[in-house]
């Protein structure tokens, strides 16, 4: 029994250790195929990433085959497109040269059809001259001597120069008054093409008696020539162009003839306005003689306008004044650069004492001597230059001035036993800019400079003026209005403090002021106008002018018209305040 437990024991533990052999043989056998299986996965990810990666290379080198024969297509349809556009440009310009022979060729057979029908009608009219010679010859008894011609002596005048049909197309011979009236003729069409006429006739009636004159209504007379003539016979880049003005008034406001420049203390009652030759070679145009400049982009008020002074005769109609000049333009592309050289200064011309507009007050206390103006010297060369362009849609123009103020300032001297007011021109440096640009139906414009005073009777000191205009279509019964508001403001950079003349009084009266315009067409011949000016410095005074205006004929205009001034009497516009008026205007051109 005991064996046999001992025997049942043994047997139980060998069994025992026989299961845990086993389940570690079963673990190692599953720990070893767990490895193959990490192996196998490996070796499959492996030869997977190896198939991608081949996969990528072709897919890069097909990419770069597509591409290359991408380009090569789209090249050759460049180089087709661009040669089917030349095509096209040769066969349009060839239409065009074509369609240009064929009108040529038209227009010489009507000029030689129309050439042809004159020579036969001026044949015609000789052969009834003939006639008719004949009849009266045989009908008074002097029939002509056989073999003379029965024309012979006919047109034997003065104006048998203008018997050639090919220059003048008048007959080849006629009576003196039919070549007369045909030089006439030709005189009036040569005069209609090549020259202007403009005769204005004014009325101004103040509704106040003045300080200093005491006439409520003046009448002037206004007539002026225009000549924008080609001279080709010379070169045809050379032209001339010319403006003559005879002006003449009741209130002795005119007086004389322009002798050399224009800078008499009264207007000439016969001046030219301007007059200068203007020559073209290549990318330079070179103008010379009496010359009017408009620079600047502003409407109302233009601080960089440096080099015409104003005619200040009338201060509610002021003109500018011509300066003898000589310019160079240079346009090398996009930009133009203008050098203007000025040997002499033109002063402005103020108001005549003891007339309206008189800057000078009624019962001054001292004399007024003679302006002190700079001898014309090398020394006192002027000189401007402006170099204007566009950018991205922006008209842009730079300038600078270096010469005298055309507006005086006043200084004392010792006079006798007292003082004296001597008016003197100062020296002085400008440097300006201006733009101008649209956005929408708005124009956006401005410009400023600074103004460097030599001596100490003027203020250094910066203007600048910005502005809006906009056309507003159909605002009342399908009629247009046009609005323009500008700001004029200063800045001074250095206060003299001392200041006294007309220069400072006139020249920086806008140092802040507002200014607008309102046209309004009331038809395609009837227009409305207002203009008005409000100065913010200081007390409040302005100006007002409200104007209608109608195109009777496309030669006659008619203008009627209010000027209202207001303010304080020490402001600008206030000490004219008794100065307001109604006027009209009668325009003849032809």
């Amino acid at each position: 029994r005991e064996a046999r437990e001992e025997l049942t024991a043994a047997m139980a533990a060998a069994r025992s250790e026989e299961r845990r052999a086993g389940e570690a043989a079963i673990e190692e056998a599953r720990v070893a195929e767990r490895a193959r299986g990490r192996d196998q996965a490996e070796a499959a990810a492996a030869q997977q990433l190896a198939m991608a990666e081949e996969r990528a290379d072709s897919v890069r080198r097909q990419t770069r085959e597509d591409l290359a024969a991408e380009r090569e297509r789209s090249q050759l349809a460049l180089e087709e497109a661009a040669a089917r556009h030349a095509q096209e440009l040769v066969e349009r310009e060839a239409a065009r040269a074509d369609a240009a022979e064929a009108a040529a060729r038209v227009r010489e057979e009507e000029l030689a059809d129309q050439r042809r029908r004159l020579e036969e009608a001026h044949q015609a009219e000789l052969e009834a001259l003939n006639e008719r010679l004949e009849d009266l010859e045989e009908g008074a008894g002097m029939a002509a001597p056989a073999g003379d011609d029965p024309g012979a002596g006919v047109g034997d005048d003065p104006f048998a120069i203008f018997d050639d049909p090919e220059a003048f197309g008048s007959s080849e011979s006629g009576s003196g008054a039919e070549d007369t009236s045909d030089f006439l003729v030709r005189a009036w069409k040569w005069y209609r093409e090549h020259l202007r006429t403009t005769v204005d006739y004014e009325v101004f009636a103040h509704l106040e008696r003045g300080d200093q004159d005491d006439r409520n209504v003046r009448n002037q007379l206004t007539a002026r020539l225009d000549l924008d003539e080609s001279l080709d016979a010379i070169d045809e880049d050379l032209a001339v162009l010319a403006i003559a003005r005879v002006q003449v008034d009741d209130n002795d406001l005119s007086a004389g003839v322009q002798e050399g420049r224009d800078d008499s203390l009264r207007r000439p009652v016969l001046l030219m306005e301007e007059a200068f030759l203007s020559w073209r070679l290549g990318r330079f145009d070179v103008l010379a003689g009496q010359i009017i400049f408009g620079w600047g982009a502003a409407d109302l008020f233009n601080p960089t306008d440096y080099i015409n002074p104003v005619d200040l005769t009338d201060l509610l109609d002021t003109e500018k004044i011509g300066v003898p000049a000589a310019m160079i333009s240079w346009a090398p592309g996009p930009v133009v650069l203008d050098v203007v050289l000025l040997p002499t200064l033109t002063p402005t011309r103020l108001g005549r004492a003891g007339k309206r507009f008189s800057f000078v007050p009624p019962g001054f206390p001292l004399p007024i001597l003679a302006a002190d103006r700079p001898p014309g010297t090398l020394e006192n060369l002027a000189f401007a230059a402006r170099l204007s362009g566009t950018l991205k849609g922006v008209d842009l123009s730079f300038s600078y001035f270096d010469g005298f103020n055309n507006v005086p300032n006043a200084r004392l001297v010792p006079f006798g036993l007292g003082l004296a007011v001597e008016p003197v021109f100062d020296r002085m440096r400008a440097w300006g800019a201006d733009f101008a640009t649209t956005w929408n139906q708005f124009q956006i414009h401005g410009e400023g400079a600074v103004f460097q005073n030599e001596g100490d009777r003027a203020d250094d000191f910066a203007q600048y003026v910005l502005g809006v205009e906009a056309t507003f279509n159909n605002v009342i019964r399908e009629h247009d209005v046009r609005v323009l508001v500008e700001y004029v403001g200063e800045v001074v950079l250095r206060d003299e403090g001392q200041a006294i003349g007309v220069s400072e009084q006139l020249g920086r009266a806008f140092s802040s002021a507002l200014g607008a315009r309102l046209a309004y067409e009331l038809s395609a011949f009837l227009k409305l106008e207002a203009t008005g000016v409000l100065i913010l410095d200081g007390a409040d005074n302005g100006f007002t002018e409200v104007a209608i205006t109608w195109d009777a004929t496309d030669n006659l205009t008619l203008t009627v018209g209010y000027d209202l001034l207001a303010g304080p009497s020490g402001t600008f516009f206030g000490q004219f305040e008794d100065d307001d008026r109604g006027f009209a205007r009668v325009t003849l051109a032809f």
